[in-house]
């Protein structure tokens, strides 16, 4: 696996940092994990991020209650999804006014959203992707852009509680976004003309604030748009 490569960049100039990393859950009883995409809960402007996601102890098949995680294959490349469907959520509300694009997962995969609170069935081959049973030492790897959901850990062959962690990297270049609240708090503001309010102030949050506990040790410390560097998400490739 070439990590340049699957960052979304070239072999020359490309490097990574470590975004986060972070210990999924999940017990017996718990429900479904929702169709989702993890760069919409980033505080970055970029398509260059990649996860690679690692049981903690085998997982069975999905047939026996394997709960890894389940794909839509090429979502990362689906712009015209969230652009003329509007984003909405994974949890259905549309906070734009328009349509939410989860919605509309029936009619373009055949994927039935609305599928109760224990499972999602890989029933439509080449579509619908996932990799179990997984043992210890295998990893899924996927872009920080492709739709992907768990299955609840309901299922009587498979009652105790799953672990997994997730290792996110994200291309060192990519600049984090005005909108991002509290974003260069701690930095001395640059003079601007006028005394108007800097571009954080004045644009509303447009993404998912489900990851913003991750970043808010250092969001304060960077100014938006700008290359920076932060020993609390580091360049860690190449070393």
């Amino acid at each position: 696996l070439s990590l340049s490569s699957s960052s979304g960049g070239g072999e020359d100039g490309v490097k990574l940092r470590l975004y986060q990393d972070s210990v999924f859950i999940k017990r017996n009883k718990d429900g479904i994990t929702p169709w989702h995409i993890d760069g919409r809960m980033m505080p970055f402007d970029t398509s260059h991020v990649i996860s690679f996601w690692i049981p903690l102890h085998p997982i069975p098949s999905i047939d026996s209650g394997g709960t890894a995680l389940l794909f839509i294959n090429k979502s990362h490349s689906d712009f015209a999804l969230p652009y003329w469907n509007g984003r909405g959520t994974e949890f259905g509300d549309s906070r734009d006014g328009k349509y939410n694009a989860y919605d509309h997962l029936a009619m373009r995969y055949g994927i039935d959203h609305e599928v109760g609170d224990d499972q999602i069935v890989d029933n439509n081959k080449g579509v619908i992707e996932h990799h179990m049973p997984m043992d210890v030492g295998d990893c899924t790897v996927h872009n920080g852009w492709t739709m992907h959901c768990a299955n609840g850990n309901k299922h009587s062959g498979f009652a105790r509680t799953r672990y997994a962690i997730a290792i996110t990297y994200v291309d060192s270049y990519a600049e984090v976004r005005e909108d991002i609240p509290g974003v260069g708090s701690n930095v001395q503001p640059r003079k601007r003309r006028g005394g108007g309010k800097n571009r954080s102030q004045q644009t509303p949050f447009l993404g998912d604030g489900e990851d913003s506990l991750s970043y808010a040790e250092w969001i304060g410390d960077v100014l938006p748009r700008t290359r920076f560097q932060h020993e609390l998400v580091p360049d860690v490739w190449p070393s």
